[in-house]
């Protein structure tokens, strides 16, 4: 995520100074004036015809359950997250919902199984119970593995 953490402040900077910036000059380009890898997370090029490049945002429905998944598929974690219900949902308070998300990443990135991360990781066991509909129909008998575990 190091490359939507860049571009997000590089945009709320240029925000703050009022726009009379134009921060995203700081940001990494090859000769072709594609953008380059930050990090170890890719930053994907396409032309986009005098469109300032943009960084993909995630949302609907997305809590830490679900974010595995979508990684998977996606094939990294370069997004902006603002799965609002995914932290305000979560059980404990929205502060460990935020935590969750973020081991969910963590457990993604290291290849991890979620219902086994999660017996280690609190707040991401504690998904499990916030959000059981996605946890029931992702991961069948995470019941019976985090019993002892919450």
């Amino acid at each position: 995520m190091a490359g939507a953490v860049i571009v997000q402040v590089l945009i709320g900077i240029q925000a703050a100074r009022g726009g009379d910036h134009d921060v995203t000059a700081d940001i990494p380009v090859n000769q072709k004036g594609q953008l380059v890898c930050v990090g170890t997370e890719p930053i994907y090029f396409q032309k986009w015809y005098g469109m300032k490049p943009t960084t993909p945002i995630i949302s609907g429905g997305m809590n830490a359950l679900r974010l595995p998944g979508f990684f998977e598929n996606l094939g990294h974690g370069n997004v902006i997250n603002t799965a609002g219900g995914g932290s305000y949902g979560h059980i404990d308070s929205p502060a460990a919902g935020a935590i969750s998300l973020r081991q969910a990443y963590e457990c993604w990135k290291a290849g991890a199984d979620p219902v086994e991360y999660a017996k280690e990781h609190r707040e991401l066991a504690r998904a499990f119970y916030s959000f059981a509909s996605d946890a029931d129909t992702l991961f069948p008998g995470w019941r019976d593995k985090l019993a002892m575990h919450t």
